[in-house]
């Protein structure tokens, strides 16, 4: 009975590892009531994990970032190479759909099963020139135009993170 208690109290003072389960609260967190209007976040192989939520301000963007269990807050004017990366997600290209058996086919391989994992949310897209609004989802793996824009953001904004709430 003893092991079992002793078990029970390592497994609830371990820190819950990041999984996919991550995501919503990545893409959920609130800063002071405000919703994120887009998040991003990468999940290495290895198990580590390092997601961005993205608030609107009146002069730029606030960011929190979680990476494994430790949040460090930026804003885009205190990091111009974060306002430099949002500024290129808008050119991100979006993947076109490929609806199987209807004659287009796939181009590139399949998705890898052991590889990095990217994924993008954004509540602020928009189709026709911004005539009509939309939320935006997408899951993508190493080598992807995701994952690079990704990877390029989190290293150029690498030394911008404080504990410091915006």
């Amino acid at each position: 009975m003893f092991r079992f208690l002793l078990a029970a109290a390592i497994l609830a003072s371990t820190p819950a590892l990041a999984a996919d389960d991550d995501w919503p609260s990545i893409k959920g967190a609130r800063l002071s009531g405000q919703q994120p209007f887009a998040a991003f976040a990468v999940y290495k192989a290895d198990g580590a994990v390092t997601g961005v939520s993205l608030y609107p301000r009146e002069t730029g963007f606030a960011a929190r970032r979680l990476a494994g269990q430790v949040e460090s807050w930026t804003t885009t004017e205190r990091c111009p190479a974060l306002s430099a990366a949002l500024e290129g997600l808008e050119d991100l290209p979006i993947p076109r759909l490929d609806v199987p058996g209807l004659g287009r086919t796939p181009r590139g391989t399949a998705m890898a099963l052991d590889g990095d994992s990217y994924f993008l949310w954004a509540d602020g897209a928009r189709w026709g020139g911004g005539a009509h609004a939309a939320t935006l989802e997408v899951r993508a793996v190493n080598g992807s135009p995701l994952a690079d824009w990704i990877d390029q953001a989190l290293t150029s904004a690498g030394g911008c993170w404080s504990a410091a709430r915006p």
